[in-house]
This record gives C-alpha cells, sequence and structure tokens, in this order.
C-alpha cells in the first residue's frame, strides 16, 4: 500500500511538471486514480438491474413466443435450447452500450490528462457535511481562469479535509473541452472536478 502511494505521488509530480501534451502513461495511471475500476463495478451492477437484466427477460420472452409459434407447445429441448441461445445473446449485446461508454469516459479523463493546462484555482467556499452514519464530505467551490475566462468547478472530498479553507489556493488541470477537471486537493491526491 505504501508503494502504491509513493509511485501515485511520483507520477503527479511528472503530471504537473511535464509540458503538454503529457505522457499517455502518466495520464492512463491518473487517469485510474482519477476514475478507478470500483466506480465502474458500482454503476455495471446499477446497469445490471436497470438494463441487461430486462433486456433478457424481453429476449426470452420474445424469443419464447416465436419459438412457440414455429414449433407448437410444449417446446423440445432444441427449442429450449434456442430460446437461451437467444437470451445470452441479447445479454451480451445489452453490455454493448455500457462498454463503449465506460471506454470512452476513461479515454475521456487521458485526454484531459495529457492535454489539459495546468492551472491554479482558489477555494471560494469549503463547506463540511457530515451524513448519514457518520459519513464526513468536504464539498468544494473553485474559481480559476482558463483560456482568459473565469471558470468554476465544484467536487466533494472524502473527510473534512482542514487543508481546503476559503481563499486556499489550489492546483488543477483543465481543457475548455472537458466538463471535467483534475484538481490537486494535496500534494499526493487527485480528485475529479465537475466544471460549472
Amino acid at each position: 500500500m505504501q508503494g502504491d502511494a509513493k509511485i501515485v505521488r511520483e507520477t503527479l509530480k511528472r503530471l504537473r511538471a511535464a509540458a503538454v501534451p503529457r505522457s499517455e502513461d502518466d495520464a492512463r495511471e491518473c487517469a485510474r486514480k482519477l476514475d478507478p475500476v470500483a466506480g465502474y463495478v458500482m454503476y455495471g451492477l446499477l446497469y445490471l438491474l436497470v438494463v441487461a437484466t430486462p433486456a433478457s427477460l424481453i429476449g426470452v420472452a420474445v424469443a419464447m413466443g416465436w419459438l412457440h409459434k414455429q414449433f407448437g407447445a410444449p417446446l423440445s429441448s432444441l427449442g429450449t435450447v434456442v430460446a437461451a441461445a437467444i437470451a445470452l445473446a441479447v445479454l451480451a449485446l445489452s453490455w454493448w452500450p455500457f462498454v463503449r461508454w465506460a471506454k470512452r469516459r476513461r479515454r475521456r479523463f487521458v485526454q484531459l490528462l495529457r492535454r489539459g493546462e495546468l492551472v491554479r484555482g482558489e477555494v471560494i467556499k469549503a463547506k463540511r457535511v457530515s451524513g448519514k452514519g457518520g459519513t464526513k464530505t468536504t464539498r468544494v467551490a473553485l474559481r480559476f481562469e482558463l483560456g482568459g475566462a473565469q471558470q468554476r468547478a465544484s467536487l466533494t472530498v472524502a473527510g473534512h479535509d482542514n487543508a481546503l479553507e476559503d481563499g486556499t489556493s489550489l492546483s488543477l488541470i483543465a481543457h475548455a473541452a472537458s466538463k471535467r477537471c483534475a484538481v490537486f486537493a494535496q500534494p499526493d491526491e487527485l480528485h475529479v472536478g465537475e466544471l460549472e
């Protein structure tokens, strides 16, 4: 665990020091930190419940209806196998949009980190929030300049980070074509900010 933190710290140092476009490898490593696999697992479970399972059930119903029309009732073992194959095919195909979305999302983070401009931002509001079950977060609003225009971003950091006070100056990587930015809340911590 300590070794992982050191690797991330070194990568972040290289990312901060590098000229644009930054290294693809460093951008990918930091993108994994910004957009971890655990988030995709949670989105995937939700997708399974809301999209994939209903799609496969509809596929089974359509296949069973078609097979019933073609071969009559009751279905033979071959008909059951065909219905199961169709259901599995529909289930597999229903994941295609999710996989495309996940790849596009990760690619956008990599491009932000490769091509984004390193700028200084100022915390204009830091609000500490304690939720149910004792969860503590800090909601932060930032102001920064990008390409001569004033921008705002917001992010949520786990815990009550005392370094995030109103008026604190932070480094961040932002790009005009991105809806997100990468905020260095601490020298070795990188967080996602949403541009407003």
